[in-house]
Order: C-alpha cells, then sequence, then structure tokens
C-alpha cells in the first residue's frame, strides 16, 4: 500500500461513520476537509474553506489536483449523485474511497472508471 492510499483509509476511517472529502495533491497529500452535513450518504464543504485549504496547499509547495470523498459502508462505485455531479463537470475526476478499495472516476462522453486499488 502506497503511503497516499494508507492516507487515504485513514482519512475515510477518521471520518467514519459519516463520508469524508477532502483534496489531494499532486505529490500524494491528503488533505480532509470537513463534511458539513455529518452524513454517511452525502457531503457538503464550505466553499471558502476548500479556497483556504487550496491556498495553505499551494503557498506550502503542493499542488491540489483533486477531491475525493468516501464511501464508508460501500465500494468505491459513483452513487447517482456522484454521476450527476460528474456529467456536470466533464473531465474533472473523482476519487472514492470505498469500504473495499479506491477508485477514479470521470465522465467524458459517458463514466468512466480509471481504476481501483483493492484493499487487501
Amino acid at each position: 500500500m502506497t503511503d497516499a492510499s494508507a492516507a487515504l483509509y485513514e482519512a475515510r476511517d477518521e471520518a467514519y461513520p459519516n463520508e469524508g472529502v477532502g483534496i489531494v495533491t499532486v505529490d500524494c497529500i491528503v488533505y480532509p476537509l470537513i463534511n458539513q452535513a455529518r452524513s454517511a450518504t452525502r457531503f457538503v464543504v464550505n466553499e471558502k474553506l476548500v479556497h483556504e485549504a487550496q491556498q495553505e496547499l499551494i503557498g506550502q509547495g503542493h499542488i491540489p489536483v483533486t477531491f475525493y470523498h468516501t464511501h464508508p459502508a460501500s465500494p468505491p462505485s459513483p452513487s447517482a449523485r456522484d454521476e450527476l455531479w460528474l456529467q456536470e463537470h466533464p473531465n474533472q475526476v473523482m476519487m472514492i474511497v470505498g469500504k473495499t478499495g479506491i477508485a477514479g472516476w470521470v465522465h467524458t462522453d459517458r463514466l468512466h472508471s480509471l481504476g481501483k486499488i483493492s484493499k487487501g
């Protein structure tokens, strides 16, 4: 397991039983954010806090590249809400950290899996 995947699993476990959400940088730093929904099936983040976190990471020399969120009780497959978000944000990568692994998803002309790392 890589340091980044270990950090993503740790972020998932720390947010449990709720969904966790955060930022991943190009150098594999995992920066958890606060899920204001406090829900096991959805997340809400404050846009101002997201911007501040991105600026903090940039100030430390890290480049934010994507967001992650967790599915604490299910596989890392997009929910209907996730699929809608992906359709509305084409070519944006979504990382999902699920109960059984980590997967990347993107919507171009259709939903595409970018691959999965199974937790073993």
